[in-house]
This record gives C-alpha cells, sequence and structure tokens, in this order.
C-alpha cells in the first residue's frame, strides 16, 4: 500500500494520523481513499496498538522461551523446536517503522525464573526489535516468568495506549 508522506521543512516524514474538524470536534481518520478515475485506491491506514495478551509457552524443550517485539508491531515468539514463529501483535496493521512512534515497559510480575534481554521497569522506544526471555529450566524442573508490558505513545509513559502480559514458561520434569 502507498504512504501518505508529508514534508515539515526539513525532511519528507510519513503520516501516522490524519485528522479532520467536522464542526463539533476533532475526528481521527482511520482509512484515506481516492479515486484515480478507474478505481478507489486506498493511500492511507492508521496503525492501532492493540491490547493483547502474547503467551509463549514451551514445555518439554531445551530450548530457552522469549517473546521478541518487533518495529512493525507484530510479535515473534520462541517455538517448542527452537525456531521463531509469530505470535500476537501489538498493533494493526503491521507497519514498517510503526514502532518508531511508540515506547515498551516490561515489568517483572509471577514467578522467579531470571529474565534476559532488554531492560526492564524502563521506556524503550519500539524502533528496534525488543526481546525478552527466560533461560530453558534445568532437566527435572519447571521455570516459569510472567510479565506484564505496557506500550505508550511518549518515552515518560504518561499515554499508555495496550498492556498485556507475557507467559514464559520451560518444562523439563
Amino acid at each position: 500500500m502507498p504512504t501518505f508522506s508529508y514534508h515539515d521543512g526539513t525532511a519528507v516524514r510519513v503520516a501516522k494520523a490524519l485528522a479532520y474538524h467536522d464542526g463539533t470536534a476533532v475526528r481521527t481518520i482511520k482509512e484515506a481513499w481516492y479515486h484515480d478515475g478507474t478505481a478507489a485506491r486506498k493511500v492511507f491506514t492508521s496503525f492501532t496498538p492493540v491490547n493483547a495478551a502474547v503467551n509463549s509457552l514451551i514445555t518439554g524443550s531445551s530450548y530457552a522461551p522469549q517473546v521478541r517485539f518487533q518495529s512493525d508491531g507484530s510479535t515473534l515468539v520462541r517455538t517448542f523446536s527452537g525456531a521463531l514463529a509469530a505470535g500476537a501483535s501489538w498493533g494493526t496493521p503491521t507497519t514498517s517503522g510503526a514502532g518508531a512512534g511508540y515506547w515498551i515497559k516490561v515489568e517483572l510480575s509471577a514467578g522467579s525464573a531470571s529474565v534476559s534481554g532488554d531492560a526492564i521497569s524502563s521506556w524503550l522506544q519500539l524502533n528496534v526489535e525488543r526481546v525478552w526471555g527466560i533461560a530453558a529450566a534445568p532437566f527435572g524442573s519447571v521455570s516459569e516468568r510472567a510479565l506484564t508490558f505496557q506500550i505508550a505513545t511518549d518515552a515518560a509513559g504518561a499515554t499508555v495506549v495496550a498492556s498485556g502480559t507475557i507467559d514464559l514458561s520451560s518444562d523439563r520434569s
């Protein structure tokens, strides 16, 4: 799909949102279309963060479970085989570079497994992949950790637009 761009006096930017005043209030446009004489063409779709529960559960595996928040609004989770698979999206529709306007913070919840990856309890920009995971459980045991995440439109986390839970578990009992 084409992108809707504008020049801000310094550089060409891709529009994140379009709005109009209907005489009463300012309304956000979710899609913009134009007719080129032959057919209607979509030129803009707004990106919307969603409240998503991302669950990654690995049982009987020697692989370390992890979740990866992608800058396009998708997530990847480590599967039973150790491969990465698509998880629940944190935004829709997935759009290249959409994360540049969002920040994520992960907090430790239930469980005792150590968490590896990006910083905990800090707002991190989603302009790059952000990863959190736990080590594979030793043979004969279970490792678990629940994480909560928040996604905001600002680096201070003043405007949270999505939140959810991540359950990481490795069972090798």
